[in-house]
């Protein structure tokens, strides 16, 4: 029998181990150092010198979710991930780190992996070091976008995925595990996807606003320079997307793929 302290355990569990697979960075292993809270970084306002490389953080975040995005095609294949591990593992075959923008911080030369940001037990962010000091405060407030979405994701999980978590809780054997880190791979997929598309979203906006500014006084930042710089994205190219659109809320994705456990591929 599953009494209400198990199901709490159940959710603990899914949060604990959900939060240690959300961090945001680049794929380049060893990781960098550890983390810093904000309250260490000096996080310099963006102006217009840093356009180009907000558009650059942009487009490693849009091929980080076009990433993510095919991981999660082949959930509804015959090759499906089998664990979170192989997941992230699949994601990173897919995607490549931006050499410009890894030559900012001499420290991540040579590291395997870059972690950017995440949050820390208590969900307050925290970040590498030389990212939030070198980087401007916008790019660096998208990776707070992106982990306030995921601490987000995890408490719609523990509630959404309770009934199948308590169904997989209670095969015996492989058959058990393999449906828990089957259930525990496409929850973390979602959650990436709607992390990066949180993310992706703030930095248009925030390339949109900083071009309209210097466009009406290009004179902003300094009366004797004007701001000029070179477009890398026009915003306006569209992604191939899935042949079937994810549905719009977060939650009703994971319940899509829910289903997908109960019922089978559908190819």
């Amino acid at each position: 029998m599953v009494t209400i302290r198990k199901a709490k355990q159940i959710i603990s569990i899914q949060a604990v181990l959900l939060s240690a697979f959300f961090i945001a960075g680049f794929n380049t292993g060893n990781a960098n150092a550890q983390l810093v809270p904000e309250s260490q970084c000096s996080k310099p306002p963006c102006k217009c010198d840093d356009i180009e490389t907000i558009e650059r953080f942009y487009l490693q975040q849009q091929q980080n979710l076009d990433a993510w995005e095919e991981v999660l095609k082949e959930f509804f294949t015959s090759n499906a991930p089998l664990d979170p591990a192989d997941a992230r593992n699949r994601y990173s075959s897919k995607t490549t780190s931006d050499s410009v923008l890894l030559s900012k911080c001499p420290s991540w030369q040579g590291q395997a992996e870059i972690k950017l940001g995440g949050l820390d037990s208590s969900g307050n962010p925290e970040f590498d070091q030389c990212f939030c000091n070198t980087f401007c405060d916008k790019i660096v407030d998208s990776v707070i976008v992106h982990e306030q979405r995921h601490y987000y994701n995890i408490i719609t999980l523990g509630v959404v995925s309770l009934p199948s978590s308590i169904i997989a809780k209670l095969i015996p054997g492989d058959l058990g595990r393999y449906q828990q880190d089957s259930l525990m791979a496409q929850l973390l997929t979602l959650s990436e996807i709607d992390a990066h598309r949180t993310q992706v979203s703030y930095l248009e906006d925030t390339i949109r606003e900083l071009k309209s500014k210097y466009s009406n006084d290009p004179y902003a930042d300094d009366p004797q320079r004007e701001c000029t710089w070179n477009n890398l994205t026009s915003l306006k190219t569209e992604r191939t997307r899935l042949t079937q659109p994810l549905p719009e809320t977060f939650t009703d994705r994971v319940r899509l793929l829910l289903a997908r456990i109960s019922h089978g591929n559908e190819e």
